[in-house]
C-alpha cells in the first residue's frame, strides 16, 4: 500500500452519505485504501 486515506466518523464527517462519497472519490482517485477512526 502507498496511499491511503483517513477520516473521523464525527463532527462534520459523521453523515454516512459523505464518507461514502468520500470514499467513492479516493477508489476514484487511485488511492489504495480509506480508513475512518474506531470512535465510539
Amino acid at each position: 500500500m502507498k496511499y491511503a486515506f483517513i477520516t473521523t466518523n464525527f463532527d462534520y464527517c459523521g453523515d454516512a452519505r459523505l464518507l461514502s462519497e468520500l470514499a467513492r472519490e479516493a477508489e476514484d482517485a487511485g488511492w489504495d485504501a480509506f480508513f475512518m477512526w474506531d470512535h465510539i
